[in-house]
């Protein structure tokens, strides 16, 4: 019976080792998911601070439109 039980909480931290590293998985992506978000505003930020005023406004009447 020791046996099945020692057997049972094996199974049981191996589980719960899975899951760490599935929550570890599944962080990293969420992160590099913010990066790429975060260099995508970024970069379109930059695009509209290059241009002038009056594109800038003129492209906003078209989209309110």
């Amino acid at each position: 019976m020791g046996f099945r039980v020692a057997e049972a909480v094996m199974r049981t931290f191996g589980n719960v080792r899975d899951v760490d590293e599935e929550m570890v998985a599944v962080g990293k992506a969420v992160k590099e998911d913010r990066e790429r978000l975060k260099c995508k505003i970024n970069s379109l930020l930059d695009e509209m601070l290059s241009r002038p005023l009056e594109d800038v406004c003129r492209i906003q009447e078209i989209k309110g439109k």
